[in-house]
């Protein structure tokens, strides 16, 4: 029978401590070179969900405006990715507001960036909003919004616009 790795070895009460501090210490000189690297990926993960969630919806409100009474379902599920996640997603604006608020979609993630999206129609700005006539705000990273084309209330400056809800 063969003797073991540390019988046969008279300083390994020294050489396997020593490793395996060496270990350690080289684990977390790693590691803290790539956590900036893990956080920047994590980051645009989060952006790109966006920005693909986003263009859904562009398309969706596009497409219901230019059939209207027609409706589209979108469902947005943005999942957080490490650290970062979708803090807010505001969709249109106020109805009454003069200007292409209305046509802006808002969003800001929990890293601090944020960014608009402004949707057209070959006509200009496609002016959108909640059931109240003002700004949907979305603050969880999952749900089904209903896109309609309704008529825009009295004293609105679209004739027309998208009507967005939560199911």
């Amino acid at each position: 029978m063969r003797p073991s790795a540390l019988h046969r070895d008279r300083y390994a009460s020294i050489d396997v401590p020593y490793k395996l501090l060496l270990t350690v210490v080289l684990m977390t000189m790693a590691t803290a070179v790539l956590m900036p690297t893990l956080y920047a990926y994590q980051q645009s993960e989060v952006e790109h969900r966006i920005q693909v969630a986003i263009a859904e919806i562009d398309s969706a409100a596009r497409s219901v405006f230019h059939h209207p009474g027609s409706s589209r379902t979108v469902l947005v599920d943005i999942p957080s990715s490490g650290s970062f996640h979708l803090e807010r997603l505001t969709i249109g604006g106020d109805l009454a507001a003069p200007g292409s608020e209305a046509a802006f979609i808002r969003w800001r993630h929990s890293g601090g960036a944020e960014g608009n999206h402004l949707v057209t129609t070959r006509g200009g700005p496609l002016a959108m909003a909640g059931r109240d006539g003002g700004p949907l705000d979305i603050e969880g990273h999952r749900c089904l919004l209903v896109l309609e084309a309704r008529t825009s209330p009295p004293g609105s400056q679209p004739d027309t616009f998208v009507e967005v809800r939560v199911l």
